[in-house]
């Protein structure tokens, strides 16, 4: 199981925040493929918009909830007491999933604590001394830091 992306929406429907796991350049990855990568997962965090606002989409409000799968994404979404939206890409692995049987652990489970997580960095970020103003976008390489510890837990 691997995160792909991590991406956070404001109220009004702008992009504050994509995190792509392990697309970087200094990786080894082709300038390229980043680059594709990030788009996708760009328009993939836009579509999630869609299915938050549809009427048969699930209540995302009390736990995390698959809005959609595409192109082997899944695309999981959760909505914060202040309307800034969580949304989560999972590539799924077969061996890993296999392994979590064992433990009893569903995939449901891991996304709700790199979520939870995700969302206790964005109140700490929001919530700084430091920073003025609201939150317009989040660049910042302490923030990134933080968010790949989340996600490899």
């Amino acid at each position: 199981m691997k995160v792909a992306f991590v991406s956070l929406i404001s109220r009004d429907g702008r992009p504050l925040y994509i995190y792509n796991n392990g697309e970087r350049e200094e990786d080894g990855k082709g300038e390229g493929e980043g680059i594709e990568n990030f788009l996708k997962y760009n328009f993939l965090s836009h579509m999630s918009l869609d299915v938050f606002e549809s009427t048969y989409a699930p209540n995302t409000s009390e736990k995390p909830g698959l809005l959609f799968v595409q192109d082997g994404v899944f695309i999981y979404g959760y909505e914060m007491s202040i309307g800034v939206k969580v949304v989560v890409g999972i590539i799924r692995d077969k061996i890993t999933l296999e392994e979590w049987n064992e433990k009893d652990l569903t995939e449901l489970d891991y996304v709700k604590s790199i979520i939870d997580g995700v969302c206790k960095e964005f109140v700490r970020y929001s919530c700084s001394s430091f920073r003025e103003g609201p939150i317009e976008e989040i660049n910042s390489n302490i923030f990134d830091k933080r968010i790949s510890k989340v996600i490899n837990i």
